[in-house]
């Protein structure tokens, strides 16, 4: 009888300490996820940021160089990797939904993300 309680003694360890070795695992993984994902938001953000000083920087450029900016054309098909930089208006105008103002690479869906200035080369938005 005392050898039949050790051995459920000895079961019991070794269970609980499978168990915990496996929650130790799970909650490893996990954070190696969410240490993953926020670095992946942190690179999203630093491209973002950019991304927007490029575009800033290109349309002062050909603002400078009395580039007409009115109608709203594309200043950058690809800013940088994925990216591109887009002349718009707030309120958003009909002549900005033309096709030939708009960066081709990201109507073709090669880019797929923007930045919108203005004619004054304030940031309207960036996705």
């Amino acid at each position: 009888m005392v050898q039949y309680i050790e051995r459920s003694n000895r079961l019991i360890i070794i269970g609980l300490a499978v168990l915990i070795g496996i929650i130790l695992i799970g909650a490893s993984c996990s954070q190696s996820t969410s240490q993953s994902e926020t670095v992946n938001r942190a690179t999203e953000k630093t491209s973002q940021t950019l991304a927007i000083d490029i575009c800033r920087s290109t349309c002062a450029s050909q603002k400078a160089l009395g580039t007409d900016l009115t109608s709203g054309p594309c200043l950058n098909g690809e800013a940088i990797d994925d990216w591109v930089c887009d002349v718009a208006h707030s309120p958003r105008q009909k002549i900005d939904d033309e096709a030939t103002n708009q960066c081709t690479t990201y109507r073709k869906g090669q880019t797929h993300h923007f930045v919108e200035v203005d004619p004054d080369c304030e940031l309207i938005r960036a996705q």
